[in-house]
């Protein structure tokens, strides 16, 4: 059995550190950043309250009035949570927890392309997989699971999404029947 979350490499983590005002959240993510700059990433989010004097806006919080506020929900704009300089974190790192679920011990994007390691599938799977996701490829040696995506955000987004929805079905349709 492991002993941190460090040897878990097969669970992605979202991490909530949550506490009253003072307490001390933003120096244990700043620990957690400087210790392990791999693994831990600050998310700038929006707030009502006005900010202190050692706040920057777009740094430490983003900070909306509550009309603002209001009309980012109203209007689904949850960019407020940033993943990188676009794309929702909520969404990204619920689709690569069902990766992790699913075997991935890896989610990397590089050179236009999602690699995603670890997941062994079968010839059927594979079929599955592939009525599921378009344009999907599996190498069965690495058992890696790619596909070709562009540049923008909000299409890598997409793209796990897809991925992880799609592994999903496919591992439901090869349980046995009872």
């Amino acid at each position: 059995m492991s002993d941190t979350v460090y040897d878990c490499p097969n669970y992605p983590l979202l991490l909530i550190l949550s506490g009253p005002s003072g307490v001390g959240k933003d120096t244990v993510a700043r620990m957690l950043i400087e210790r392990r700059p791999d693994s831990f990433y600050f998310v700038v989010t929006a707030t009502t309250r006005p900010p202190r004097d050692n706040e920057h806006h777009g740094v430490d919080y983003i900070f909306v009035t509550f009309d603002e506020f209001a009309r980012m929900i109203e209007e689904n704009m949850w960019r407020a949570i940033r993943y990188g300089r676009d794309g929702n974190l909520l969404d990204l790192q619920r689709a690569r927890v069902s990766l992790g679920a699913a075997g991935a011990t890896s989610v990397q994007f590089r050179g236009g392309k999602l690699s995603v390691s670890g997941i062994e599938l079968d010839s059927e799977a594979v079929e599955a997989l592939g009525k599921q996701v378009e344009g999907v490829l599996y190498e069965w040696r690495a058992q890696e699971i790619s596909v070709r995506v562009t540049g923008d955000a909000d299409a890598r987004l997409a793209a796990v999404r897809a991925l992880a929805d799609g592994l999903s079905v496919v591992r439901m349709d090869m349980l046995p029947d009872s």
